[in-house]
């Protein structure tokens, strides 16, 4: 088994993860989530911030390289898989995951609108994550 992370596969590979997560979650946000996030705020006499997609789409090509990045990793250990690629992408979005649900223990996001980001967010990275790290094992040459 190869021990040597390709850094250029990584990036390319997350880049694919991260764009398939934004092309899967963008709408989700924009148009469902997005006016009840901005309701909530409102509520809280909070400004929403129209900066929030600027932020976003970056952090999830970032998120998708940390996908490919850990399934890189395990492969020494694990091999290559699309179990240990799933692994990969569930140890990132548990975590994640994990710490938004903070903002819900602490009020400050409602249970409804972290669900209604969870599920465009779990499905966006399982098929980014797989089709990315795919793309590390196998990838165009």
């Amino acid at each position: 088994m190869e021990n040597k992370i390709i850094t250029k596969k990584v990036i390319i590979g997350g880049f694919i993860t991260g764009m398939l997560l934004n092309i899967i979650d963008a709408p989700n946000s924009a148009l469902i989530a997005g006016p009840k996030i901005n309701e909530f705020l409102i509520a809280h006499n909070i400004i929403p911030n129209q900066l929030v997609p600027a932020y976003f789409f970056p952090f999830h090509i970032l998120y998708g390289m940390f996908i490919v990045w850990t399934y890189s990793a395990f492969i020494p250990k694990y091999g290559h898989s699309r179990k240990n690629a799933l692994l990969a992408t569930l140890l990132l979005l548990l975590t994640t995951r994990f710490m938004v649900f903070g903002f819900v223990v602490m009020g400050l996001l409602p249970l409804s609108i972290f669900l209604i980001l969870s599920i465009t967010m779990v499905i966006g990275s399982i098929v980014g994550g797989l089709i990315g790290c795919w793309y590390y094992s196998k990838g165009l040459k």
